[in-house]
This record gives C-alpha cells, sequence and structure tokens, in this order.
C-alpha cells in the first residue's frame, strides 16, 4: 500500500512556481489606488458636505441661453462631482487590473496617463499654473515602460532588450 502511495504522489505535478511582480508594478499600483480613493473621496466630501445638491432642476443646473457659460455655479460643480467620481471608479478598476496583472490594465494605465500628460500640457500653456503631477505621471509612463513591466504584462519586447530565452522560445529562433 505504501508503494502506490509512493507513485501516486509522484506523479502529481508540482504547482508552478510565484512569479514575483516587478516592485514598479507594486508602486505604480498603489499610485493609481491612492489617485482613485483620491477622486472618490473629494466626490464624496464635496456631496456629504452640503456644497453640492443633487437634487437640482435643469434650469438649476444649465446657465440661460443668453449667457456665455454652459453651466451655473452649482451646475458646474455637481459636474465635477459627476466626473471625480466616474474618473476615480474607472482609476479604482485599473488599480485592481493592473495590480493583478491583466494586459488591458498596462493599455489603460498608457492611455489614462498620455491622457492625462496631454490635458497637462495644455492646461501649462493655457495658464500660469504649474501642476506637479505632470511630473509623476512622466516617471509612471517610464516605469510602466520598463522591461521589467512589460515582459510581466506580455508586452512586446523590443530587439535591443536583453531577456532570458525560454527553452520554446530558443526552438523558435532556429
Amino acid at each position: 500500500m505504501t508503494l502506490s502511495t509512493q507513485t501516486d504522489s509522484s506523479l502529481q505535478t508540482p504547482p508552478p512556481p510565484k512569479t514575483r511582480r516587478p516592485l514598479a508594478i507594486t508602486i505604480a499600483g498603489l499610485v493609481i489606488f491612492l489617485v482613485a480613493l483620491l477622486y472618490i473621496g473629494i466626490a464624496l466630501l464635496l456631496v456629504l458636505s452640503g456644497a453640492v445638491r443633487l437634487s437640482l432642476s435643469s434650469s438649476q443646473i444649465f446657465a440661460p441661453p443668453e449667457s456665455a457659460d454652459l453651466f451655473t455655479d452649482a451646475g458646474e460643480l455637481l459636474a465635477i462631482v459627476i466626473l471625480f467620481f466616474i474618473f476615480g471608479v474607472v482609476l479604482l478598476l485599473i488599480g485592481i487590473g493592473f495590480l493583478q496583472l491583466h494586459r488591458w490594465a498596462w493599455v489603460a494605465a498608457m492611455t489614462w496617463l498620455t491622457l492625462s500628460l496631454l490635458f497637462e500640457l495644455v492646461t501649462l500653456y493655457t495658464s500660469e499654473e504649474t501642476a506637479i503631477s505632470t511630473g509623476f505621471a512622466i516617471v509612471l509612463v517610464f516605469m510602466l515602460n520598463s522591461a521589467d513591466v512589460r515582459r510581466a504584462f506580455g508586452i512586446l519586447r523590443r530587439e535591443h532588450e536583453s531577456a532570458p530565452l525560454t527553452p520554446l522560445e530558443s526552438i523558435n529562433r532556429h
């Protein structure tokens, strides 16, 4: 009986080794989570403080036709709260997918960073404000484009990058 137990246990394959997530992915994922929580927190704070009323009529949201503005002050604040909440939820989903190493999350994070950088560049040129978040976004773009991060997400390697070959890759090269 002990012989059959040894045979059964020797036929089982060991579980695959857990791959370590690169530190850049953990840092970027945490930054994405913090920004998401910041967006959601600001939206909730504005609603809970009473600064934004959620039960506005359309005449309280939209400015009169003779006005040059689209929204009234209350309508503009409501639009900002809605956008902040939506941005926060989207970033939260990206952060979850990012930490779980889903390929779509890498693409979504890069797209988000690209759009935010473009928006911040336009803001920097049209106003005299400076944006510290531009520096963070640039650092995150470099982190997400590192070879280890792209490899972890299954993004194609560039020719000049050195990477260990798997047995199947070494067969396919020749």
